[in-house]
């Protein structure tokens, strides 16, 4: 059983094992990820290894570009991960001594906000005819070509998705947004008289 068990192998999971590593040189821990492979966000990189360039990739594949899934792979092989990583293993549970009062392991959760998609509650969406999934479960076997695309949301998944399925002509993408989104906090103060 080693001393610290880490749950998810994305972003959080690999960066929190890569400064256990470099850090303070510790190796005793596994982490645990209900995937096949690592994972990582398209927009994010590692301060210590950043990236060139933004990601791109091709959704008729997978809406997780090989470029991005190439990165996060270097970054698992540069710093030793993998002997440390058992793929699809779902944690269910840890057990707790209650008696005395602690976990016998260190316990770090990286599962991410994302881990299990929410769909939002629109009435009629249940009788809808035409297909429906989450940008975080992309269904690579829904041809886009030719359809009207609703998308619901602008978050980080939709800035990575839409510009990719609007490049073909044919796709005609509709977005409902409930609020901005901003990279950036927006500036929304006045001016004051002298800056005027």
């Amino acid at each position: 059983m080693p001393d610290i068990a880490i749950i998810g192998a994305g972003i959080g999971g690999l960066a929190f094992s890569i400064a256990l590593k470099r850090q303070l040189g510790f190796t005793d821990f596994k982490i645990y990820e209900k995937a096949a492979d690592v994972r990582g966000s398209v927009l994010t990189s590692a301060s210590w290894h950043p990236r060139t360039r933004h990601a791109h990739g091709n959704l008729q594949d997978n809406i997780y570009p090989p470029d991005t899934h190439a990165y996060w792979r270097k970054l698992a092989h540069k710093y030793a991960l993998y002997p440390h990583i058992l793929f699809n293993h779902l944690v269910v549970s840890a057990e707790w001594n209650a008696k005395e009062a602690l976990y016998h392991i260190i316990l770090i959760s990286a599962i991410g906000i994302l881990e299990a998609p929410r769909f939002p509650d629109i009435a009629g969406l249940s009788s809808f005819k035409g297909e429906v999934f989450h940008s975080a479960k992309w269904d690579a076997g829904v041809d886009l070509r030719g359809k009207r695309v609703a998308v619901i949301g602008n978050g980080a998944s939709a800035t990575q998705f839409v510009p990719m399925i609007s490049q073909d002509p044919t796709v005609q993408v509709i977005e409902f947004c409930r609020t901005p989104n901003w990279f950036l906090p927006p500036i929304r103060t006045d001016y004051t008289p002298l800056w005027k």
